[in-house]
Protein backbone atom coordinates (compact mmCIF):
# COMPACT_ATOMS: atom_id res chain seq x y z
CA UNK A 1 0.00 0.00 0.00
CA UNK A 2 1.45 3.31 -0.96
CA UNK A 3 1.23 5.99 2.07
CA UNK A 4 0.95 9.64 1.56
CA UNK A 5 4.45 11.58 1.36
CA UNK A 6 4.71 13.33 4.69
CA UNK A 7 4.89 17.63 4.23
CA UNK A 8 7.76 19.29 5.03
CA UNK A 9 11.83 19.27 4.10
CA UNK A 10 13.29 16.84 6.54
CA UNK A 11 16.40 18.24 7.99
CA UNK A 12 16.65 15.86 11.42
CA UNK A 13 16.03 12.86 12.10
CA UNK A 14 16.09 11.15 16.05
CA UNK A 15 15.34 8.08 18.00
CA UNK A 16 14.83 8.64 21.74
CA UNK A 17 15.07 6.13 24.77
CA UNK A 18 11.44 5.02 23.80
CA UNK A 19 11.74 4.59 20.94
CA UNK A 20 10.19 7.11 19.20
CA UNK A 21 11.20 8.44 16.46
CA UNK A 22 11.41 12.48 16.37
CA UNK A 23 11.34 13.96 12.55
CA UNK A 24 12.48 17.56 12.12
CA UNK A 25 11.04 19.71 9.29
CA UNK A 26 11.56 22.87 8.12
CA UNK A 27 8.51 25.11 7.49
CA UNK A 28 5.87 22.18 8.88
CA UNK A 29 7.23 21.53 12.02
CA UNK A 30 7.83 18.49 14.01
CA UNK A 31 6.23 14.80 13.90
CA UNK A 32 6.63 12.22 16.14
CA UNK A 33 6.33 8.58 15.25
CA UNK A 34 5.31 6.58 18.06
CA UNK A 35 6.20 2.69 17.41
CA UNK A 36 2.88 0.94 17.34
CA UNK A 37 3.93 -2.90 16.80
CA UNK A 38 4.44 -4.97 13.69
CA UNK A 39 6.59 -2.10 11.76
CA UNK A 40 3.40 0.48 12.04
CA UNK A 41 3.97 3.88 13.43
CA UNK A 42 1.40 6.52 15.12
CA UNK A 43 2.41 9.63 13.42
CA UNK A 44 2.13 13.12 15.48
CA UNK A 45 2.75 16.25 14.00
CA UNK A 46 3.23 19.51 16.23
CA UNK A 47 3.04 23.13 14.46
CA UNK A 48 3.01 26.71 15.58
CA UNK A 49 0.09 28.10 16.52
CA UNK A 50 -0.16 32.24 16.79
CA UNK A 51 -3.29 31.98 19.49
CA UNK A 52 -1.30 29.20 21.84
CA UNK A 53 1.72 29.97 23.52
CA UNK A 54 2.08 26.49 24.24
CA UNK A 55 2.66 25.39 21.14
CA UNK A 56 5.87 24.72 19.01
CA UNK A 57 7.23 28.04 19.03
CA UNK A 58 8.18 27.72 15.13
CA UNK A 59 7.56 25.63 12.33
CA UNK A 60 11.43 25.51 11.03
CA UNK A 61 12.63 22.77 13.40
CA UNK A 62 16.69 22.00 12.63
CA UNK A 63 17.68 19.54 15.34
CA UNK A 64 16.26 17.39 18.43
CA UNK A 65 17.77 16.16 21.24
CA UNK A 66 16.96 13.99 24.35
CA UNK A 67 18.63 15.05 27.61
CA UNK A 68 19.65 12.56 30.53
CA UNK A 69 15.81 13.36 32.05
CA UNK A 70 14.48 12.45 29.53
CA UNK A 71 13.33 16.07 28.08
CA UNK A 72 13.03 16.11 24.37
CA UNK A 73 14.76 19.47 22.97
CA UNK A 74 13.82 21.41 19.98
CA UNK A 75 15.35 23.74 18.57
CA UNK A 76 13.94 25.91 15.91
CA UNK A 77 15.15 28.40 13.31
CA UNK A 78 13.17 31.44 14.30
CA UNK A 79 11.84 30.54 17.74
CA UNK A 80 14.51 29.57 20.03
CA UNK A 81 14.54 26.54 21.97
CA UNK A 82 11.50 24.53 23.17
CA UNK A 83 11.40 21.82 24.91
CA UNK A 84 8.52 19.09 25.65
CA UNK A 85 6.40 18.39 28.87
CA UNK A 86 3.16 17.79 30.02
CA UNK A 87 0.87 19.93 31.92
CA UNK A 88 -1.55 19.23 34.67
CA UNK A 89 -4.07 17.44 32.91
CA UNK A 90 -1.64 15.25 30.52
CA UNK A 91 -1.52 17.98 27.65
CA UNK A 92 1.49 17.86 25.49
CA UNK A 93 3.25 21.64 25.66
CA UNK A 94 6.11 23.20 24.38
CA UNK A 95 7.74 24.94 27.56
CA UNK A 96 9.88 28.14 25.34
CA UNK A 97 10.11 32.31 25.44
CA UNK A 98 6.27 32.51 24.84
CA UNK A 99 5.45 31.19 28.47
CA UNK A 100 7.69 30.01 30.79
CA UNK A 101 11.23 30.14 29.86
CA UNK A 102 11.84 33.50 30.31
CA UNK A 103 15.20 33.11 31.11
CA UNK A 104 16.45 32.62 26.82
CA UNK A 105 17.67 35.10 25.17
CA UNK A 106 15.08 35.09 22.63
CA UNK A 107 15.87 38.16 20.97
CA UNK A 108 18.87 37.54 19.76
CA UNK A 109 19.14 33.98 20.10
CA UNK A 110 15.72 33.38 18.09
CA UNK A 111 17.64 31.17 15.10
CA UNK A 112 18.78 28.50 16.65
CA UNK A 113 20.43 25.72 14.54
CA UNK A 114 21.35 22.50 17.15
CA UNK A 115 21.09 21.16 20.25
CA UNK A 116 23.06 18.64 22.56
CA UNK A 117 23.87 17.76 26.28
CA UNK A 118 27.77 17.17 27.76
CA UNK A 119 28.73 14.96 30.24
CA UNK A 120 27.92 17.46 33.58
CA UNK A 121 23.95 17.55 32.38
CA UNK A 122 24.87 20.54 30.71
CA UNK A 123 22.31 21.48 27.48
CA UNK A 124 24.67 23.07 24.64
CA UNK A 125 22.47 25.39 22.39
CA UNK A 126 24.26 26.81 18.90
CA UNK A 127 22.93 29.72 17.28
CA UNK A 128 23.69 32.38 14.46
CA UNK A 129 24.76 34.85 17.82
CA UNK A 130 27.08 32.24 20.02
CA UNK A 131 26.81 29.48 21.60
CA UNK A 132 24.03 29.14 25.05
CA UNK A 133 24.79 26.28 27.79
CA UNK A 134 22.00 25.97 30.31
CA UNK A 135 22.13 22.96 32.67
CA UNK A 136 19.26 20.78 33.14
CA UNK A 137 19.08 20.20 36.56
CA UNK A 138 16.55 23.14 37.33
CA UNK A 139 13.04 22.49 38.58
CA UNK A 140 10.90 24.86 37.07
CA UNK A 141 11.52 26.19 33.43
CA UNK A 142 11.78 30.10 35.06
CA UNK A 143 14.51 28.98 36.99
CA UNK A 144 17.04 28.30 33.77
CA UNK A 145 19.80 30.02 33.64
CA UNK A 146 21.28 30.30 29.88
CA UNK A 147 25.28 31.33 29.93
CA UNK A 148 26.03 33.51 26.37
CA UNK A 149 29.05 32.79 25.07
CA UNK A 150 30.26 34.72 22.00
CA UNK A 151 32.59 36.17 20.48
CA UNK A 152 34.86 39.25 22.04
CA UNK A 153 37.37 41.04 19.81
CA UNK A 154 40.91 40.78 20.89
CA UNK A 155 40.09 38.15 23.58
CA UNK A 156 41.67 34.63 22.64
CA UNK A 157 39.35 33.08 25.18
CA UNK A 158 36.37 33.73 23.67
CA UNK A 159 34.32 31.88 20.42
CA UNK A 160 36.33 32.50 17.12
CA UNK A 161 32.64 33.20 15.47
CA UNK A 162 29.50 33.96 16.53
CA UNK A 163 28.29 31.51 13.71
CA UNK A 164 28.02 28.59 15.32
CA UNK A 165 26.57 25.09 13.24
CA UNK A 166 27.40 22.21 15.18
CA UNK A 167 28.08 21.02 18.83
CA UNK A 168 29.65 17.94 19.36
CA UNK A 169 30.42 16.03 23.20
CA UNK A 170 33.84 13.07 22.92
CA UNK A 171 33.92 10.68 24.32
CA UNK A 172 36.79 11.98 26.70
CA UNK A 173 34.24 14.52 27.82
CA UNK A 174 36.27 16.90 25.93
CA UNK A 175 33.31 19.76 23.96
CA UNK A 176 33.90 20.82 20.36
CA UNK A 177 31.70 23.74 18.30
CA UNK A 178 32.34 24.10 14.58
CA UNK A 179 31.57 27.68 13.67
CA UNK A 180 31.01 28.89 9.96
CA UNK A 181 33.66 31.39 9.50
CA UNK A 182 36.13 30.93 12.81
CA UNK A 183 37.04 27.25 12.59
CA UNK A 184 37.22 24.74 15.28
CA UNK A 185 36.82 25.49 19.16
CA UNK A 186 37.19 23.64 22.37
CA UNK A 187 36.14 24.50 24.99
CA UNK A 188 39.00 24.56 27.64
CA UNK A 189 37.12 25.33 31.08
CA UNK A 190 34.02 26.42 32.30
CA UNK A 191 33.47 27.38 36.48
CA UNK A 192 30.67 26.89 38.60
CA UNK A 193 29.66 30.33 37.28
CA UNK A 194 29.61 29.43 34.05
CA UNK A 195 32.44 31.82 33.16
CA UNK A 196 34.38 29.62 30.03
CA UNK A 197 37.44 29.29 28.04
CA UNK A 198 37.83 28.16 24.23
CA UNK A 199 40.62 27.60 22.20
CA UNK A 200 40.36 27.99 18.94
CA UNK A 201 41.48 26.10 15.91
CA UNK A 202 41.95 27.56 12.19
CA UNK A 203 43.77 27.68 9.14
CA UNK A 204 46.61 28.84 10.69
CA UNK A 205 46.39 25.82 12.97
CA UNK A 206 46.32 23.32 9.90
CA UNK A 207 42.40 23.66 9.13
CA UNK A 208 41.55 23.93 5.29
CA UNK A 209 39.28 26.62 5.62
CA UNK A 210 37.55 28.39 8.29
CA UNK A 211 34.34 27.53 7.08
CA UNK A 212 33.06 24.26 9.16
CA UNK A 213 29.27 22.16 8.84
CA UNK A 214 29.25 19.13 10.99
CA UNK A 215 31.64 17.08 12.81
CA UNK A 216 32.02 13.69 14.25
CA UNK A 217 34.14 11.15 16.41
CA UNK A 218 35.20 8.16 15.14
CA UNK A 219 35.93 4.93 17.25
CA UNK A 220 39.32 6.32 17.84
CA UNK A 221 38.70 9.46 19.24
CA UNK A 222 40.14 11.11 15.82
CA UNK A 223 36.82 14.07 14.82
CA UNK A 224 36.02 14.51 11.12
CA UNK A 225 34.88 17.96 9.84
CA UNK A 226 33.42 18.53 6.74
CA UNK A 227 34.31 22.00 5.75
CA UNK A 228 34.36 24.51 2.44
CA UNK A 229 37.50 22.92 1.20
CA UNK A 230 36.90 18.88 1.74
CA UNK A 231 37.50 16.82 4.88
CA UNK A 232 39.76 17.82 7.81
CA UNK A 233 40.45 14.75 10.37
CA UNK A 234 41.52 16.51 13.59
CA UNK A 235 43.92 14.29 16.01
CA UNK A 236 43.21 15.98 19.52
CA UNK A 237 46.36 14.03 21.23
CA UNK A 238 48.26 16.14 18.95
CA UNK A 239 46.69 18.87 18.29
CA UNK A 240 47.09 17.77 14.36
CA UNK A 241 44.54 18.26 11.46
CA UNK A 242 45.07 16.01 8.26
CA UNK A 243 43.29 17.43 5.30
CA UNK A 244 41.46 15.40 2.14
CA UNK A 245 40.25 17.69 -0.43
CA UNK A 246 38.49 17.69 -3.42
CA UNK A 247 40.63 15.31 -5.18
CA UNK A 248 40.89 12.57 -2.25
CA UNK A 249 37.21 12.58 -1.51
CA UNK A 250 34.73 13.99 -4.91
CA UNK A 251 35.17 16.68 -7.29
CA UNK A 252 33.27 19.80 -6.65
CA UNK A 253 31.67 18.18 -3.45
CA UNK A 254 29.67 20.78 -1.60
CA UNK A 255 28.91 19.65 2.31
CA UNK A 256 25.77 20.23 3.38
CA UNK A 257 25.17 21.97 7.01
CA UNK A 258 24.75 19.37 10.24
CA UNK A 259 24.28 16.49 7.92
CA UNK A 260 26.35 13.97 9.23
CA UNK A 261 26.47 10.39 10.81
CA UNK A 262 28.42 7.82 12.58
CA UNK A 263 27.44 4.48 11.91
CA UNK A 264 27.15 1.30 14.76
CA UNK A 265 29.62 -0.24 12.14
CA UNK A 266 32.00 1.96 12.16
CA UNK A 267 31.45 4.02 8.84
CA UNK A 268 31.36 7.91 8.54
CA UNK A 269 28.51 9.55 6.34
CA UNK A 270 28.14 13.33 5.30
CA UNK A 271 25.31 14.68 3.38
CA UNK A 272 26.45 16.72 0.24
CA UNK A 273 24.83 18.52 -2.68
CA UNK A 274 25.45 15.56 -4.84
CA UNK A 275 24.11 12.67 -2.57
CA UNK A 276 26.07 10.97 0.83
CA UNK A 277 29.78 10.71 1.01
CA UNK A 278 30.41 7.66 3.09
CA UNK A 279 33.58 5.75 3.89
CA UNK A 280 35.40 4.14 6.69
CA UNK A 281 37.90 6.24 8.50
CA UNK A 282 39.92 3.43 9.62
CA UNK A 283 40.91 2.97 5.39
CA UNK A 284 41.99 6.07 5.46
CA UNK A 285 46.03 6.27 5.61
CA UNK A 286 48.73 8.98 5.05
CA UNK A 287 50.79 7.98 2.52
CA UNK A 288 53.89 6.59 3.51
CA UNK A 289 55.71 6.68 -0.04
CA UNK A 290 58.98 8.84 -0.97
CA UNK A 291 59.34 9.36 -4.28
CA UNK A 292 62.74 9.63 -5.91
CA UNK A 293 64.86 12.67 -6.40
CA UNK A 294 65.43 13.05 -9.63
CA UNK A 295 67.43 15.47 -11.96
CA UNK A 296 65.24 16.21 -14.90
CA UNK A 297 67.13 19.53 -16.28
CA UNK A 298 70.30 21.45 -15.29
CA UNK A 299 70.48 25.46 -16.31
CA UNK A 300 73.36 28.01 -16.38
CA UNK A 301 72.70 31.28 -17.28
CA UNK A 302 69.14 30.53 -18.28
CA UNK A 303 70.58 27.97 -20.71
CA UNK A 304 70.72 24.13 -20.91
CA UNK A 305 73.28 22.25 -19.92
CA UNK A 306 73.98 19.13 -21.55
CA UNK A 307 75.70 16.23 -19.85
CA UNK A 308 79.17 16.28 -21.40
CA UNK A 309 79.55 18.91 -23.44
CA UNK A 310 81.87 21.68 -22.13
CA UNK A 311 81.03 25.21 -20.79
CA UNK A 312 82.93 27.97 -21.83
Amino acid sequence: MRGIPLKGNTYCIFQDSKHNIWIATKGEGLVKARPQGGGHYKLTRYCHSRDDIYSLSDNNVYCVYEDVKGRIWVATFGGGINYLTHNRGGREIFVNHRNNLKGFPIDNCHKVRFVTGDHRGNIWIATTVGALMVNSDFKKPEDAVFHHYVRVQNDVNSLSNNDVHYILSTRKNELYLVTFGGGLNKLQTIDAAGDAIFKSYGVAEGLPSDILLSIREDNKGNLWMSTENGISKFIPEEERFENYADGHVSPHVRFSEAASAYTSWGDLLFGTSNGVLLFNPDSIRKSTYVPPLVFSKLLIANEDVVPDEKIY
